[in-house]
């Protein structure tokens, strides 16, 4: 963990800008966030902001409540970093347009709980990967940790955050989780007051969304797993995850707007424990092979039972695609 610091003393960058995947979700945000407090603490002199192409409604509720506007900036066009830090990324194809600084060659550093596809075009000159972390909030904290730094209570009200969400509130916690979680709660945080800022009252259009997903659902079974999938104009994330409340082991949920293609894929946590197959995996297949077949650039990844695709395409074979995939998949294992 020194390390990470040292290095990026040692390269004395005037500017430093943190991100995440497209959508910065609350554990892309708390790592974003508790960084940026952390290299401060650290004694780096760097100019330190923030940025990403879009927000969760519930990341948008977090840096209101906790007036972090200042902290991010809402565009990037006339600035040029010299060092970029990516956290909570399994992909550069996934961070939106802050991969033109790093096609551009701005150095960039990965701190991740995913597996980094590595891209032979654009290699990090520092990583910290820890797959076997629920979330990289948790990494966050022990960097703290490690380097002997006060943990704050508005840094641990926010990793609190991230690491509620990331494990599904603690549905796939590991004991070091709750290590973790103790030592943050240990500052005198509620928990109750911080976890009540991932609720929020589901707005009319994404109920409709949800109950329209249902009604156009088409069903598969495969070696005793139910395949669900659907077609919605918009909330295709929440509407894949109401199949899956709904009974399906696996969701797949795809809306096409102005000609951009949103797949969402989910499965529950026992369908990846039983059978291993990860829905990173799958997305990043099938971008793959769409991509080299018609020529069009689709993106995906995620996390082992939540995933995304994204791109300019309309194939509506794509979903048959997934959904044999996972089939062949499925057959492979049993």
């Amino acid at each position: 963990m020194n390390n990470l610091f040292e290095y990026i003393n040692s390269i004395d960058p005037k500017s430093i800008l943190i991100s995440s995947h497209i959508n910065m979700d609350p554990d892309g945000l708390s790592s974003a966030i508790a960084l940026s407090f952390l290299l401060k603490k650290f004694g780096i002199k760097s100019k330190i902001k923030i940025y990403s192409d879009n927000f969760t409604l519930i990341t948008k509720k977090i840096i209101e409540f906790f007036n972090l506007k200042d902290n991010f900036i809402n565009s990037i066009s006339n600035i040029k970093p010299d060092l970029i830090i990516l956290v909570d990324v399994s992909n550069i194809e996934i961070i939106g347009n802050v991969k033109d600084f790093i096609i551009n060659k701005t150095p960039f550093i990965i701190i991740d709980h995913h597996a980094f596809m590595q891209n032979k075009d654009y290699l990090p000159i520092f990583s910290i990967i820890k797959e076997d972390y629920c979330s990289t909030s948790e990494i966050i904290f022990e960097v703290f940790e490690s380097l002997n730094l006060e943990l704050g209570i508005l840094e641990g009200k926010i990793l609190l955050l991230g690491i509620i969400y990331d494990t599904k509130h603690f549905i796939i916690a590991t004991n070091n989780t709750f290590y973790i979680i103790n030592k943050i709660l240990s500052l005198g945080i509620d928990y109750k007051e911080v976890s009540k800022l991932l609720r929020y009252p589901m707005e009319y259009s994404e109920k409709i969304a949800r109950l329209k997903a249902g009604n156009r659902a088409k069903i598969y079974t495969i070696e005793n797993w139910v395949l669900a999938t659907s077609e919605v104009s918009s909330y295709e994330a929440s509407a894949c995850r109401g199949l899956i409340v709904m009974g399906a082991d696996v969701a797949i949920v795809r809306s096409i707007k102005n000609n951009e293609l949103r797949i969402s894929l989910r499965s529950t946590q026992q369908f990846y424990e039983k059978t291993n197959i990860s829905m990173s995996d799958i997305s990043n297949e099938i971008a793959k092979m769409f991509s080299e077949s018609n020529g069009n650039n689709l993106t995906g990844g995620g996390h082992s039972s939540a995933a995304g695709i994204n791109g300019n395409i309309t194939d509506k074979n794509i979903i048959k695609t997934i959904v044999e995939l996972i089939k062949d998949k499925l057959k492979n294992k049993f």
